[in-house]
């Protein structure tokens, strides 16, 4: 086996991050792209409003990346992001049944919130399992699973808009599954140490001859 591949671990750690992030961001997706035709029917709607609302979406996201990082350090990882899908959770179940423009938009915030803050703790979550080992491929696949739920997420939205004629009629199902998926974080085992540590050795190993048959 090549020097530079992951071991069967650091795949199967590689597989759960990504799960986690892509079904955390499936939900966002869902609901994200088309707040401003779903706020257009809440109760007080302007477009002066609906904009407004947007604009804290963004802040909401922007500033508490650094609260809930903080919390990671304290609670954990895990503990943070199990904490995340139940707020997720929460909020998707109730968020059908809202009908004012302010309410939504708080149910909203909470939803970035979640948003800005556990993709400021995969980082972080990610050095924990593999420090700085294969950081690039790691965080391309994290990537590729947030690219992915960034496709599904939108198209479920419209598909279920299609058949029953309103945004809503998903919510409840993503609320179960990220009801269901606050277990993966608590479950998800990282790489053994001692596994790691011979493969940086013969990562280093090949380093080292790859150097001398330069130099000849």
């Amino acid at each position: 086996m090549s020097a530079l591949k992951m071991t069967k671990q650091e795949r199967q750690a590689v597989f759960s991050l990504s799960t986690i992030l892509g079904l955390r961001m499936l939900g966002l997706f869902m609901v994200l792209p088309v707040f401003s035709l779903y706020a257009h029917q809440l109760h007080g709607a302007t477009p002066a409003l609906i904009g407004i609302a947007m604009g804290i979406y963004g802040l909401s996201q922007a500033f508490f990346q650094i609260p809930l990082g903080a919390l990671s350090d304290r609670i954990g990882r895990k503990g943070a992001y199990a904490l995340i899908f139940m707020l997720q959770a929460a909020v998707f179940f109730v968020l059908g049944g809202l009908h004012s423009l302010v309410h939504a938009a708080i149910a909203y915030a909470v939803i970035l919130f979640c948003y800005g803050g556990g993709f400021g703790i995969m980082p972080s979550f990610s050095a924990d399992y593999f420090g700085t080992r294969h950081m690039g491929a790691n965080y391309g696949a994290l990537l590729t699973a947030w690219g992915v739920a960034g496709l599904a997420g939108p198209l479920l939205a419209a598909y279920v808009n299609d058949v029953t004629g309103s945004f809503s009629g998903a919510l409840p199902v993503v609320a179960c599954m990220l009801l269901i998926a606050t277990v993966l974080p608590l479950t998800s085992r990282k790489p053994a140490r001692s596994t790691i540590l011979v493969s940086e050795r013969l990562e280093h190993i090949s380093h080292v001859e790859r150097s001398l048959q330069a130099a000849k």
